[in-house]
């Protein structure tokens, strides 16, 4: 996965499938539960491209993070990876 900040979206132009993407609210501290987006695929594959994927719970490098979006198409050309979080981690 990437950790990103919250224009990496906006610059590259993408818009999401489903939910949201990473903004730059993203990026200020203590921004509380930190987001992840996932690449069109692993939606898929991990959680069968149900929309009920959205406000999920997944561990990261031992970090609660709360599903908020899916990117459409080739993710490693369009956005970078299969898990893109914020550089945010709360505090």
């Amino acid at each position: 996965g990437l950790y990103v900040s919250g224009d990496f979206f906006r610059v590259l132009g993408v818009q999401p499938i489903l939910g949201r993407l990473l903004t730059v609210e993203n990026d200020q501290h203590g921004c509380g539960s930190p987001g992840v987006v996932l690449s069109e695929a692993f939606w898929k594959r991990e959680y069968g491209g149900e929309a009920s994927a959205i406000g999920r719970k997944m561990t990261i490098e031992h970090h609660p993070f709360e599903i908020i979006g899916v990117t459409p198409g080739r993710p490693r050309e369009k956005a970078g990876g299969a898990l893109i979080v914020s550089t945010c981690l709360g505090g």
